[in-house]
């Protein structure tokens, strides 16, 4: 245990364990995400409004979905006491597949939770899907997000639009190409 200046023992920092999200935790994602939407409503396409509206099986299906799907995945950052404090999703929508919903709890960033959260779910996408490309849209006025963004590859397209709920709001689509020699996932 760390001492404080003041010689007070400081608890050590919790362990944050980063790993695709089990179907048990529907609850503590809904939590979760409903807090990410409330937290930070510039950062996503949704609102909290529109999805603190959703039923009990929307969740379960969602989390069903992205702790087993072969075309999504679901991404948690758990504490020691099992409490989820981030998370990030990828999909596929016409025939591309997209980030969704990267979010940290503002107290953990700047820790690099962010940075494990997107590095497990692109090895997933490598091994998964390894010749597609990934993008995403976000917010240009969230500049830590878009320096993660870019510091896991990911490039500005050019294409800019509305965020919907929010006049005047941007996002701003970013796309990452496979990495070169990638070859397909073997069985």
């Amino acid at each position: 245990m760390a001492t404080s200046d003041a010689g007070v023992r400081a608890p050590p920092r919790s362990t944050i364990l980063v790993r695709r999200v089990t179907e048990p935790e529907w609850a503590s994602v809904r939590r979760l995400r409903l807090r990410a939407l409330a937290t930070d409503p510039l950062s996503f396409v949704s609102t909290s409004l529109r999805e603190s509206e959703w039923g009990d099986s929307r969740w379960l299906d969602w989390v069903h979905t992205g702790s087993s799907a072969s075309s999504e995945a679901l991404w948690v950052a758990v504490q020691d006491d099992g409490s989820l404090v981030g998370m990030a999703g990828v999909y596929s929508e016409n025939d591309r597949l997209r980030v969704r919903g990267t979010w940290v709890e503002p107290a953990l960033r700047g820790q690099g939770i962010g940075g494990e959260l997107l590095d497990g779910l692109l090895a997933w996408v490598k091994e998964a899907h390894p010749s597609q490309d990934v993008c995403l849209s976000v917010n240009p006025g969230q500049e830590p997000a878009v320096r993660l963004f870019r510091s896991r590859g990911f490039e500005a397209t050019g294409l800019v639009q509305p965020l919907g709920h929010t006049p005047g709001t941007t996002v701003q689509e970013m796309v990452r190409k496979p990495a070169e020699g990638t070859s397909p996932a073997r069985s």
